[in-house]
């Protein structure tokens, strides 16, 4: 299996297409890093500025490197379930295309074994996909910026005043990005899945693309079945992550609340959702007639 995965990660190196989106996630943090740069909004104006926000009264500059990396989980990051599809489908369907899986299989191993690799080979491009995300924004955002504490904005809105030291916010913005890792990795688990029922190294990421934004838009949907049914999807969780920053605190210890309760939902239902896929990718490849 070591061997199998090394072939595989060797070969997710030498193509083309994990390099397209590692780049364009790159450019898109860039922009946002210059964006805040040259044209800051009005809280984030001025080095030394006085403002007041929800009748809290803030005095300096509340912009660094953690801010942007949380901006970027909050908004950028939330692309990834659209992007990694691709990157997956083309694992296993890229290789049904060109033929090279027809060669693989003659060799002594058994399918489930290829399977598992590429697999673990997914696994492995979305966790760097996500560690990749938050590391840029750090960087950038720490040459732009500096560093120093995190002020949450959400807690505003319920009066509250919640700042994170620069640890605290390390621990939970690393907290939400392997979150977010996790829902990217149920769209990696459909493409691969996907690659299992297409020769085509493009077709499965496009096609678990379109039936992510198929449920997404039926979910979105004002019916009482689409109420029901919506918390059981993995669809729901794909922007779940960002919510297990703290937004409260206790009272009496000042201690954070971290929602617990809705991160083990969203492993339970994401966990299921990878389960499904990959029984169903792994299913129809073991049975799958390679004529090309």
């Amino acid at each position: 299996m070591i061997l199998l995965l090394r072939h595989e990660l060797a070969r997710l190196a030498r193509r083309v297409t994990p390099y397209v989106v590692l780049l364009a996630i790159t450019a898109l943090i860039l922009m946002v890093v210059l964006g805040f740069y040259y044209d800051p909004p009005g809280i984030f104006s001025g080095a030394r500025a006085e403002r007041k926000l929800n009748d809290v009264q803030v005095v300096g500059n509340m912009l660094n490197g953690l801010l942007i990396c949380q901006f970027v989980l909050k908004s950028l990051a939330l692309l990834l379930p659209y992007l990694a599809p691709v990157v997956a489908g083309e694992i296993l369907g890229a290789e049904g295309g060109s033929g090279t899986l027809r060669a693989l299989l003659t060799r002594p191993r058994s399918r489930s074994a290829v399977f598992g690799a590429k697999f673990l080979a997914a696994a492995a491009y979305t966790l760097l996909l996500c560690a990749f995300t938050m590391g840029v924004s750090l960087l950038l955002g720490w040459l732009a910026f500096g560093w120093g504490q995190l002020f949450e904005f959400e807690a505003l809105q319920a009066g509250r005043v919640v700042i994170f030291t620069e640890a605290e916010a390390l621990r939970f913005l690393a907290l939400a990005y392997l979150l977010l890792a996790l829902a990217v990795f149920v769209t990696s688990s459909l493409g691969l899945a996907l690659g299992s029922f297409f020769d085509n190294g493009l077709v499965p990421g496009f096609v678990a693309l379109g039936l992510v934004i198929v449920l997404q838009i039926a979910m979105g949907l004002p019916f009482e079945w689409a109420e029901t049914v919506r918390p059981y999807l993995f669809t729901s969780q794909l922007a779940q992550a960002p919510q297990v920053m703290p937004t409260n605190f206790d009272p009496e210890t000042l201690a954070l609340q971290v929602p617990w309760d809705q991160v083990i939902w969203m492993l339970k239902v994401c966990g299921v959702s990878i389960a499904v896929f990959t029984g169903i990718g792994w299913w129809r490849f073991v049975r799958k007639d390679i004529t090309c």
